[in-house]
């Protein structure tokens, strides 16, 4: 295979699907200016894992805003974008402290 992957790491069967796992998961190089750039931290743009990990991330804020009795009557959310109607200053800041 070539790529480095060992096998423990994907479980899809045949190296042409760990050879994908690999792609989808690894950094992108970026070229800029002639210099090359390798992307360090978050999911890369477009990556089809980029949803889920969005989803998954917001999903355990939800569950903290529901928990701590933060939500307002006016909450929602798409993927990665969020809209809340809240009342005021003092309930914004509050609504923004999630800990």
């Amino acid at each position: 295979m070539g790529s480095g992957l060992d096998s423990g790491t994907c479980s899809l069967g045949s190296s042409l699907g760990q050879e994908r796992c690999f792609v989808l998961s690894s950094p992108p190089k970026i070229n800029f200016f002639s210099y090359m750039y390798t992307q360090i931290d978050s999911v890369t743009m477009g990556s089809p894992l980029g949803p889920l990990m969005a989803n998954t991330f917001m999903c355990s804020i939800d569950e903290k805003l529901a928990h701590d009795n933060k939500l307002h009557s006016l909450y929602e959310r798409y993927v990665d974008d969020t809209f809340a109607l809240v009342p005021d200053l003092t309930a914004a800041t509050n609504f923004l402290s999630v800990n």
